[in-house]
């Protein structure tokens, strides 16, 4: 019974910020987001051009010559694209997208509460929000990049040896670890920013939310990482998609990724918000 319940309040929730369809302010603020991200995934596609050279160049010169002649040569650009561009939208978030998905939390707040904007807010008071969303967002996504980086590592005599192993742990045991995951922080972002309470306290109410409907939560999760997490997944064949089809389709994977963000941080905004309002 309670599996129904949530699979119904669910889609409660998807109807409720579907209904917010029109809302231009969100779209805006979405789309200002991926056009910052667009231009970096295009200058890192395009960066042989005098306008993105003497930036991209240095840039990947950081991650040492093997890596930096590598990409600068064809098709090597289009294998490495994945990895220079994901780590420079990686640091690019860090600054940014806290606080875009706050925004865009807050927008959907006062859109279903009727709230209407406060007069002014103090630089203090916006510097110290923006710095707990960030916050938030960083200890988020430490945990995915963990989960990528090093729990591969810390496997690697169980999985070496065993393409069964590495092909159940890279296309279930992983994207299971991150359902979990975006399950149990689901609610902490749109909660830091519509409460302006701290990083420990939406982390800490993110966690009570599950506790109370850890149904709910796992199809909210699997409803936002599906299309992301299979993305990425693409990806990780890229060698092969080099060499049965054109190279330059990574770079419309990626874009596609980026599209996909859009929509993917508008319900997931619409519908954390919707329920922590129907929990107040």
């Amino acid at each position: 019974m309670a599996f129904i319940q949530g699979i119904n309040y669910f889609l409660n929730l998807f109807l409720e910020s579907l209904r917010k369809f029109s809302r231009l302010k969100i779209w805006l603020l979405l789309l200002a987001y991926f056009l910052v991200n667009w231009l970096i995934l295009y200058a890192h596609y395009d960066f042989y051009s005098p306008v993105f050279y003497g930036i991209i160049k240095p840039w990947i010169n950081l991650f040492g010559d093997q890596q930096a002649i590598g990409f600068t040569h064809y098709p090597g650009h289009f294998l490495m694209l994945p990895f220079f561009f994901g780590w420079a939208k990686f640091y690019l978030s860090i600054l940014l997208e806290g606080s875009v998905l706050g925004g865009v939390a807050v927008m959907f707040y006062r859109s279903y509460t009727g709230e209407k904007s406060e007069d002014k807010n103090s630089f203090g008071r916006l510097f110290l929000l923006w710095f707990q969303l960030t916050m938030t967002w960083l200890v988020i996504n430490i945990i995915f990049l963990l989960i990528d980086i090093k729990l591969p590592e810390l496997l690697h005599s169980f999985l070496v040896g065993s393409p069964r192993r590495i092909l159940a742990f890279q296309y279930l045991f992983q994207p299971f670890l991150y359902v979990v995951i975006m399950s149990l922080f689901f609610f902490a972002i749109p909660y830091v920013a519509i409460y302006r309470v701290n990083v420990f306290t939406g982390l800490g109410k993110s966690l009570s939310y599950f506790k109370n409907n850890p149904i709910l939560c796992f199809f909210l999760s699997v409803f936002i990482l599906i299309i992301p997490v299979s993305l990425s997944l693409l990806l990780t064949q890229q060698n092969l998609i080099v060499a049965k089809f054109k190279p330059e389709l990574i770079y419309w994977i990626l874009l596609v990724g980026l599209i996909t963000d859009i929509f993917v941080n508008f319900f997931w905004m619409g519908m954390a918000v919707r329920h922590i309002i129907d929990q107040e």
